[in-house]
C-alpha cells in the first residue's frame, strides 16, 4: 500500500515505509423486493509496519451495501460495516460505521 523513503534526514516520514496487505471477498446477493442486490464484503489486513504500525493482522471487516435509483444517473448508496480491531497499534476497539452516500454518473 505504501512505501516511503524521504530524500534527506529527519524527515518526520523516514520511519513511515511498510507494506499493506489487504484480503478481501465480494458477494452480490439478490433478494426479492430490492430492486439491486445487496453486496457483500469481507475483508482482512495485514499491516507489516506501515505507519508505525506493528507487523501483525491488524483488523477484520465485514459489510453490506446497496443502490437505490433516485434519477437517470443518480444513485443512493447505502452501507453498513463493522470492523474487527485485533491489533492495537492501529486501532484499540471494534468500530461499526454506516456510510451514505450519492453517485451521479456523467
Amino acid at each position: 500500500a505504501c512505501y516511503e523513503y524521504p530524500a534527506g534526514r529527519n524527515y518526520a516520514n523516514r520511519k513511515a515505509a511498510g507494506w499493506w496487505h489487504l484480503f478481501g471477498l465480494g458477494y452480490s446477493l439478490n433478494v426479492d423486493g430490492l430492486p439491486n442486490p445487496l453486496n457483500l464484503s469481507a475483508n482482512l489486513a495485514y499491516r507489516d509496519g506501515l505507519g508505525g504500525a506493528d507487523h501483525d493482522w491488524s483488523h477484520a471487516a465485514v459489510g453490506v451495501s446497496t443502490e437505490f435509483d433516485l434519477a437517470e444517473n443518480l444513485t443512493f448508496v447505502p452501507g453498513l460495516y463493522h470492523q474487527i480491531s485485533m491489533d492495537d497499534s492501529v486501532c484499540t476497539n471494534d468500530v461499526t460505521y454506516a456510510v451514505l452516500s450519492v453517485q451521479h454518473k456523467f
